[in-house]
């Protein structure tokens, strides 16, 4: 299952134009690649998934986030995303 956080408001950098982001990520480590393929059809490129973080995961735009959401990506709260991350740190 893909899913996909609330946006938050992040720091600018030259990297990061953006002052929101939220993360695409998936529900258990058997389902990377079917979270690689989703990103791909956003349009998101597999060097901008972030793998050495209590949850891998890639950071999209507000924009991207709907579209996420359009495509299927399950939207979650906060407290949904803190218990994967959760889940996440204790498969390692």
């Amino acid at each position: 299952m893909i899913l996909v956080g609330l946006a938050q408001v992040c720091v600018r950098t030259k990297i990061w134009r953006w002052n929101q982001s939220a993360h695409l990520f998936c529900d258990m480590p058997a389902n990377l690649e079917e979270l690689h393929e989703f990103a791909e059809r956003l349009g998101l490129k597999r060097s901008w998934f972030q793998d050495e973080v209590d949850l891998p995961h890639y950071d999209v735009t507000v924009t991207k986030r709907k579209k996420a959401v359009t495509a299927g990506a399950v939207p979650v709260d906060r407290k949904t995303e803190v218990n994967y991350i959760r889940s996440w740190r204790r498969l390692k």
